[in-house]
């Protein structure tokens, strides 16, 4: 019997129909698979946050200034290893313990007569821990590693591929005059912790609630501080603690803002009014490019370590008078009038025309139109930092860099560390790049919204201890004031990570005190404060909280209180005490 064959049209068509059959799931498997670029970028956005947290956790001890003001661990970002290079020898001190990224110190480098960069040892692979201290520095634990030959500057590399340069040690010499000292003692075992702190996931909510509902001191997560209804809002003596950065530049302040504050690379701040007390000006040792004050007005300051520059000047300096003049001040100069100012780190040319910089210091007081530049940031993080008042119409905006044909605003100008008062008006909402600490006297107009979808509100913890100081002098002593620091280590544990990780609450807040002690007297005190806290982790609060399921429970591990009175004398210190851990652990709810 004849069979008719199949036509082509329908075999075709089955063809066809076996062939959606076969690539329809074999391309869901394809791309629902993260490519290897995909992997690498997470992976990459992984390494670059480490790297990032390790390098704020380091600073590099030019002087003994620094040492003995006790400005080594810094006033913000907590800061865990010193680096100093003193008579062939690179010490790592450790300045705290329990660092957020483990440091392992890889490469030394040196900069050779020739000025050029060589590799001196590139098998060092020392961790930098506890065990491995085989030093003391100015009364430091430190790490002490051979550095063969003698270089005008050396630079480290370290595990997360960081390069940090580190110039020789100087000793600047000072002249004073021997003062009695107090010898204050503080009472571990009266410690008490009346209240532990709270914490809360909020949406956009006025400031002004959020301090009827948890009071007026609290540390922001993921929040922005914005004008609720008008284009500015103000502050009256509000303590601020954190980066600080506008919703859109420049950032503009009419009003006074007092405290430590370092401008953010990049950043150019403009001042018309006036300041008093002490700006630092860290020079870059590759780059023409440097941290500058320029000064059109009155001045009386003195000035260490760089190139002044006088022109239309009506004044003195070291007091010989002045029209104009560039000279490079190496040493102590005063400088009094007015004219325009110009000063830049200074330098000198060495052996073979080797360059080497200086460190500027500069203390006094400006009044006229001030600017402080901070130009681009590279691998060696030179900077500008104040220390005392500014007060007038201030601007802080971005210094535009000339690439090819190319402007580029590299970054959001303002400050990479601010902690003190502000007062003033503000024209743009103003954030932190990781929390903020508020303790608000008045306010206006403003509300908190979030970065992303949500922001964490926590409360200060509540404590109450005893201190005695005793007066072994001639003479009275008068407190005016403490700073209380409190610290908390605790561990943690993420959904699917392979083991426990490590953080640190930093907690510090200034109370005002009258107390006399006569000569030969001692005094005993109790105190109750509450002390806002900043989280400092290797993963981020909000990153925390939205990996979790259910909640997130943190188990403080030890605590640790220093007290610093400030008197007529200077200040008195406790020095830091380990505490018995009294915190129970604490839960935290799930982010939405």
């Amino acid at each position: 019997m004849n069979r008719k064959a199949i036509s082509p049209v329908i075999a075709m068509l089955f063809v066809l129909l076996i062939v959606i059959v076969i690539l329809i799931p074999l391309s869901y498997m394809i791309f629902s698979i993260p490519t290897s670029s995909d992997m690498a970028q997470a992976n990459a956005q992984i390494y670059e946050t480490s790297s990032q947290q390790q390098l704020s956790e380091i600073t590099v001890i030019r002087n003994n200034l620094q040492l003995s003001s006790n400005n080594a661990m810094g006033s913000i970002t907590p800061k865990y290893f010193g680096l100093v290079y003193d008579n062939s020898e690179l010490y790592v001190l450790i300045l705290q313990n329990n660092p957020s990224v483990p440091l392992v110190i890889k490469t030394i480098l040196g900069l050779n007569s020739k000025n050029e960069w060589t590799v001196i040892n590139k098998n060092v692979n020392i961790v930098i821990n506890e065990t491995n201290i085989n030093s003391k520095f100015n009364g430091y634990d430190s790490v002490k590693i051979p550095v063969s030959g003698n270089y005008n500057a050396i630079a480290v590399v370290t595990n997360l591929g960081n390069i940090i340069a580190v110039p020789p040690y100087t000793v600047i010499l000072t002249t004073y005059e021997t003062e009695p000292a107090g010898i204050v003692s503080l009472n571990p075992n009266s410690f008490k912790v009346l209240q532990n702190p709270q914490f809360t996931i909020n949406s956009t909510a006025p400031l002004q609630a959020l301090m009827a509902e948890y009071g007026n001191t609290l540390t922001l997560y993921s929040g922005e501080l914005c004008p609720s209804s008008e284009s500015s809002f103000f502050y009256i003596n509000s303590y601020y603690s954190g980066s600080m950065y506008p919703e859109s530049n420049p950032l503009e302040i009419n009003g006074s803002i007092s405290g430590i504050f370092d401008l953010s690379s990049n950043s150019q701040l403009t001042l018309n009014g006036m300041f008093d007390g002490n700006i630092t000006l860290v020079p870059s040792l590759l780059s023409s490019q440097q941290p500058t004050l320029v000064v059109n007005g009155s001045v009386s300051m003195t000035v260490l370590g760089s190139m002044i520059s006088l022109s239309n000047f009506d004044g003195t300096i070291n007091g010989t008078a002045i029209k104009s003049l560039t000279i490079n001040a190496t040493s102590a100069t005063i400088i009094k009038g007015k004219g325009i100012i110009s000063i830049t780190p200074s330098y000198y040319y060495g052996f073979l025309g080797l360059i080497s910089y200086f460190t500027t210091y500069i203390n006094g007081s400006a009044v006229g139109k001030i600017i402080i530049e901070n130009p681009e940031s590279n691998v060696f993080n030179y900077h500008a930092e104040f220390d005392g008042n500014m007060e007038g119409n201030i601007s802080v905006s971005n210094i535009v860099s000339n690439i090819g044909p190319f402007n580029l605003n590299l970054n959001n100008a303002g400050f990479s560390e601010f902690a003190g008062i502000i007062n003033g008006t503000f024209n743009s909402g103003i954030y932190s790049s990781n929390s903020m600490e508020l303790s608000v006297y008045k306010e206006e107009n403003i509300i908190v919204k979030p970065q992303i979808s949500s922001f964490f509100v926590e409360t200060p913890i509540t404590v109450k201890f005893n201190f005695a100081i005793s007066n072994p002098s001639n003479k009275t002593i008068e407190i005016y004031y403490a700073y209380v620091s409190f610290d908390e280590y605790f561990v943690f544990s993420l959904s699917g990570s392979s083991g426990p990780q490590s953080g640190e609450f930093i907690g510090l807040v200034k109370v005002p005190l009258s107390i006399n002690i006569s000569p030969g007297e001692s005094v005993n005190r109790t105190l109750i404060v509450s002390i806002p806290q900043q989280l400092f982790s290797s993963v981020s609060l909000s990153n925390i909280l939205k990996t979790q399921q259910n909640m997130f429970v943190i188990t403080p591990t030890y605590e640790t209180i220093n007290l610093e009175f400030y008197s007529n004398i200077g200040y008195l210190t406790s020095g830091t005490f380990v505490l018995p851990v009294q915190s129970p652990p604490i839960v935290y709810p799930q982010s939405d």
